[in-house]
């Protein structure tokens, strides 16, 4: 019997990204159970329908400090970063997909690829 869960990582607010939802939507018509970490929007810490499953990892930060921006992405990385290599001993995901920017988001799925993970 195939796996058929696919993570994804988002640096966004998957209600509004166009794109994401639809990679999700043709994931969905093809059977994928889905999980996603993404940034905040106007859920609570999760969200559940179906066979897409939405953790919540924090707000983006709107503003001019640049030393707040980093933060908000590093503090985004290691909530990912803990997160992937929790639910991936549980799900053993085959295939995780990190939407870039910022590019060193691809360094939380680094334990489920040293496992074997695409």
């Amino acid at each position: 019997m195939r796996n058929n869960k696919i993570c994804m990582v988002a640096y966004a607010e998957y209600f509004n990204d166009a794109r994401i939802k639809g990679y999700v939507n043709s994931l969905l018509k093809e059977g994928y159970s889905v999980h996603i970490f993404c940034l905040f929007d106007k859920y609570s810490n999760f969200f559940s329908k179906n066979n897409l499953f939405i953790k919540f990892l924090g707000r983006k930060y709107q503003g001019k400090s640049k030393k707040l921006y980093l933060f908000s992405y590093l503090f985004f990385l290691l909530k990912a970063f803990f997160y992937l290599s929790i639910y991936n001993i549980k799900n053993r995901y085959p295939v995780i997909h990190v939407h870039n920017q910022p590019d060193f988001l691809v360094f939380s799925a680094i334990i489920p690829k040293l496992m074997g993970v695409k």
